[in-house]
């Protein structure tokens, strides 16, 4: 008798040790997750759960910054350590931006030293009164004893080494001094010393000005002035005065004003604030004063506190107009060149002085509006989000790297980077997704924080993080764990591994026949086993078991046919994946 010859039912045996994280995309690659939360790339090629997350403080901070100390701004203050120093912060979101050891606050324009905590200040500050005296002076701020100054239209015919002409045949009048060596009057620039009881030591020598209120008919000086003098003026009777001098020329001996007047200091209205160079940078688009601008600035030479100094030397301050449509969406320092982003363009700043500044502009994929915190320099590459994706930058053209996170649309980004790590977590939907990107590796993984994370600032050898001041709970937290003696801080990380679909490779059906894994379980960790079959969303669960070191575990699987299947590992606590080793049988086309 002759019997049917049975024919073996294949297998396919797949072994996995070099596991590659996060492909958010239907089709993937061995070793890649569909989703894998709060693991890492730390230990690859294998797969390691992340540390738990620590808490340094748990103020509710508005900013921070890293210099000798990580530094932040909180109730108003500023916080270095144990040092607290109250500069009348508004509650809101701040940008602290680094120049040399003082640490600029803006929106609200606060600065303070971080070497010197007495010394601080805002760079918008103002005196007035009504009350002031007028005086030509020299340009160190004496005044010009009137007994020295003649005023006339016409040139004296004689005069004595050291006097004083005040040509009032021209508008505005011109200075002349005597040289008795040469028995020539020679023109010089003239200098008006301003004195009251008023003016406050907040000016000082090189200050841009503002003065208001400081007009009549013989003098018209109401405008932006450079100080070139400031001090205590020794010859006052009685209230103590201080003085400023700025360059001018009064054709009076002296003037008393006795109306309203203002000095004032401050610096533009600014979207975002950068330091490069020595000096401060910023950008504005929008109305002011009911006009719209559309420009950027750059502070005084290693003077952050003055932005309208025009003397035509190369510590002035700057600023141009561009020609591009639309809001600024970021600006960052890169490689010592000052960036200004929008959507779809770039303005970059070269020269070394206001005299050779020049802007250059580059259309390519720029910051997305509300993503302007996304920008960080990991390994001297710039990485932001854009309207297409997460870009890389090094200077040329950005390129696309976001492709694994798949199709999903995301928005209101904050970046940082630390050692070789790009750390980014984005909106979706009003919910926060943050993603760790492996530059030397290629590899994302995505994290997992309660909170909304709103900053991140590497110091040291740590992350940080701030989370929303605007939700209950809101801290300062550590990536790698320092700092652990909070009941924010993590206990136990949760995490899980979701593979992709397997068996989309072939059209016949087919089984899971095996499945085994080489894991290293902490003692007291739970790890959970899962399959799905068919898409069906039914998580339907293998085994479980609770770690004791590293192991095998063959899971008890009974063969289902199906068209394809997928694979979740989750648990609570330390855990380390090695290999993942599962068979797979061949089935018929029905």
């Amino acid at each position: 008798m002759r019997y049917p010859k049975l024919r073996e039912i294949a297998h396919d045996k797949q072994y996995i040790d070099s596991f590659g994280g996060y492909n958010h995309n239907v089709r993937i690659g061995d070793g890649e997750f569909y989703d894998v939360v709060n693991m890492t790339s730390d230990a690859f090629p294998l797969l390691k759960v992340r540390d738990p997350h620590g808490v340094y403080v748990e103020d509710e901070a508005d900013g921070m910054i890293s210099k000798d100390e990580l530094c932040y701004v909180s109730g108003g203050e500023f916080i270095m350590g144990d040092s607290h120093v109250d500069l009348g912060l508004s509650s809101s979101l701040k940008t602290l931006v680094s120049m040399g050891a003082y640490v600029i606050i803006f929106p609200d324009k606060k600065y303070v030293n971080t070497a010197d905590l007495s010394d601080y200040g805002s760079i918008a500050a103002q005196c007035g009164g009504n009350a002031a005296v007028i005086s030509n002076c020299t340009e160190d701020g004496t005044q010009i004893p009137n007994a020295l100054i003649t005023i006339s239209e016409t040139q004296p015919e004689t005069g004595k080494n050291g006097y004083y002409w005040i040509n009032t045949s021209t508008t505005p009048a011109t200075m002349f001094r005597y040289s008795g060596e040469s028995g020539e009057w020679f023109d010089i620039k003239g200098y008006l010393r301003i004195s009251s009881e008023y003016i406050t030591d907040e000016f000082s020598e090189g200050d841009s000005v503002r003065l208001d209120g400081f007009f009549n008919e013989t003098l018209d000086i109401d405008g932006y002035h450079s100080i070139v003098a400031a001090g205590r003026d020794a010859t006052a009777i009685g209230a103590e005065k201080r003085f400023i001098a700025v360059q001018g020329v009064m054709p009076a001996l002296s003037l008393n004003i006795a109306t309203e007047f203002t000095i004032s200091r401050d610096a533009p209205d600014m979207d975002f604030v950068i330091e490069a160079n020595n000096r401060l940078w910023g950008c504005k688009y929008g109305y002011v004063d009911g006009k719209l601008v559309n420009e950027i600035y750059a502070s005084k030479l290693g003077d952050f506190r003055n932005w309208r100094n025009y003397a035509g030397i190369s510590t002035d301050s700057y600023a141009a107009s561009v020609g591009t449509d639309g809001p600024f969406t970021g600006a960052v320092n890169y490689v010592g060149f000052p960036l200004f982003f929008k959507e779809r363009c770039v303005h970059k700043v070269y020269g070394t002085i206001p005299s050779n500044f020049q802007i250059q502009t580059d259309t390519l994929n720029g910051v997305q509006e509300g993503c302007a915190k996304s920008l960080a320099v990991v390994n001297e590459v710039l990485y932001y989000k854009s309207r297409s994706g997460i870009c890389a930058y090094d200077g040329s053209l950005p390129t696309v790297i976001s492709e694994k996170l798949g199709d999903e649309t995301y928005g209101n980004a904050v970046g940082g980077s630390f050692r070789s790590k790009y750390f980014i977590t984005m909106r979706q939907s009003g919910i926060s997704y943050d993603f760790i990107y492996d530059t030397a590796r290629g590899i994302w993984h995505r994290s997992h924080v309660p909170q909304r994370i709103v900053e991140y600032c590497a110091h040291k050898d740590e992350m940080y993080f701030l989370t929303d001041p605007a939700f209950d709970g809101s801290f300062i937290g550590t990536v790698y764990g320092q700092e652990q003696d909070s009941d924010l801080a993590e206990k136990k990380v949760y995490w899980t591994a979701e593979s992709g679909m397997i068996g989309l490779y072939t059209n016949d059906k087919k089984a899971l026949a095996s499945l085994s894994v080489r894991i290293k379980v902490a003692l007291g960790t739970r790890v959970r086993f899962y399959a799905e079959y068919d898409s069906s969303g039914c998580w339907e669960p293998i085994c479980s078991f609770v770690g004791t070191g590293i192991k095998v575990v063959n899971m008890p699987i009974i063969p289902r046919r199906c068209d394809h299947f997928r694979i979740k590992i989750e648990g609570e606590g330390p855990a380390t994946l090695f290999s993942i080793c599962k068979t797979i049988e061949e089935g018929t086309e029905l």
